[in-house]
């Protein structure tokens, strides 16, 4: 064997080599991409069940303004009410006193 079959032997051993484990390297990245690609499946599939999407919260959102707008409404009705309440209970006091100064 001459030199140059030598060293053409050694370059054929490296480059198989070298594409041996470039080979893996590929197939190991390809293997996270895989699994990433299943957890990011599974992690949509987690938040389409469990958290709720724009439309049931712009619901939940109106149906909350709703119940506050009718609150007040009751609120200023009650209001009304006191007040007229409290008139009347003035104009009889103010009656009842002018009854006894006479």
């Amino acid at each position: 064997m001459t030199f140059t079959e030598i060293g053409l032997s050694i370059f054929s051993l490296l480059m198989t080599g070298f594409c041996h484990i470039l080979w893996q390297k590929i197939s190991k990245i390809e293997g996270n991409a895989e699994r990433a690609n299943s957890d990011l499946a599974e992690f949509k599939l987690y938040v389409a069940r469990e958290h709720p999407t724009q439309e049931q919260l712009t619901k939940a959102i109106d149906g909350m303004t709703s119940a506050i707008r009718e609150v007040f409404g009751q609120l200023n009705t009650i209001r009304t009410d006191i007040r007229e309440m409290s008139n009347n209970f003035r104009d009889k006091l103010d009656t009842k006193a002018d009854r006894s100064h006479t």
